[in-house]
């Protein structure tokens, strides 16, 4: 295992072999031929996964073989796959990372309730990640994946590395909160910081094109963006919106429309400070507020309504959003 507790690749073979014992046991041969079947079927060919053979299971105490020839695991197997199970994944999401996400959902069930919890949830962000960051490309016809994901790469990357430093103080108290109640579930502190903030790197497409389309530092246009979503609320707002029940595909649909219709607003009020006198000041989006508050005197006393809301809903949403919109107009 690597030093930030995620899986070498080789390690996805015991993964796979030591989740396979513990649904059956199994002849060594069985064994071998259905790890090499899962790994072949999702990866396909990998020197990655080329490491110590299955037979080791038995030299390190972690299954024994019956009187009958198969292969059973042991306590310490068991405990050997919760290991492997709560490891973290190592960027960025190649094949043998989709063999390990496949394989954590494929032996959830070993797991107790807690900890399938946490790794649900933790999946679960890595999974919105990825398809914000998909639909944003697409959206934006850069059909070209391969250069605009290397050109996006260096600015991405540098907002991973400083995010914290570039998040408003509300938005650091949400992260040191989540990061804390990672930690206290067994995540090393650094992984769990990482998770913690994993949601505010949804907007590192839009903040890198906020910065080239108006030719500022990417510190400061990622300051102003994050900046923009604190004073009004809107990562509230989306937070909300993925917690709506939606019994129905309209219901998920509009749901899924309002929360990009949020990002697209923040990118959009963040462009306008921005391009204003006030992006230099010390708070430019209060700055900006409030030398807008006229266009914004309606806006803010539903903002403050929102943010005193315990669960707000789809209407409170729409109308808010609305409002900040034609506040732009």
């Amino acid at each position: 295992m690597y030093r930030d507790n995620s899986l070498i690749p080789s390690e996805t073979v015991r993964l796979a072999a030591l989740g396979l014992l513990i649904e059956a046991r199994r002849s060594y041969a069985d064994l071998a031929s259905e790890v090499r079947h899962l790994s072949a079927r999702l990866v396909g060919p990998s020197l990655d996964l080329l490491g110590p053979s299955i037979e080791l299971l038995k030299v390190e105490e972690l299954a024994r073989v019956g009187a009958d020839g198969l292969l059973t695991i042991t306590d310490k197997g068991r405990a050997e796959l919760q290991r492997l199970l709560k490891a973290a994944l190592r960027g960025p999401i190649g094949e043998v990372n989709k063999l390990i996400i496949a394989l954590k959902l494929m032996f959830l069930d070993a797991l107790d309730r807690d900890d399938r919890i946490m790794q649900i949830e933790m999946l679960a962000e890595i999974a919105d990640l990825i398809e914000r960051s998909a639909a944003w490309l697409l959206y934006r016809k850069r059909v070209q994946l391969g250069p605009d994901i290397a050109g996006f790469k260096p600015n991405v990357g540098s907002l991973a590395a400083s995010l914290l430093t570039l998040l408003s103080a509300r938005d650091r108290g949400i992260v040191a909160a989540r990061s804390l109640r990672l930690t206290e579930a067994g995540l090393p502190e650094t992984l769990a910081t990482r998770l913690a903030a994993t949601p505010y790197l949804a907007a590192a497409l839009d903040i890198a094109d906020l910065a080239e389309r108006s030719r500022q530092p990417l510190e400061r246009a990622a300051r102003i963006y994050y900046g923009v979503g604190s004073q009004f609320s809107l990562d509230d707002m989306r937070t909300a919106a993925h917690r709506l029940p939606a019994e129905t595909q309209w219901q998920k649909q509009a749901i899924e429309a309002i929360i990009d219709d949020l990002f697209g607003l923040q990118a959009d009020l963040a462009a306008r400070v921005l391009e204003s006198e006030y992006a230099v000041k010390a708070d430019p989006p209060a700055a900006w507020s409030a030398a807008h508050a006229a266009a914004l005197g309606t806006t803010e006393p539903l903002v403050r309504e929102l943010r005193a809301a315990a669960t707000p809903d789809l209407a409170m949403l729409v109308v808010v959003g609305r409002q900040l919109r034609q506040a732009l107009a």
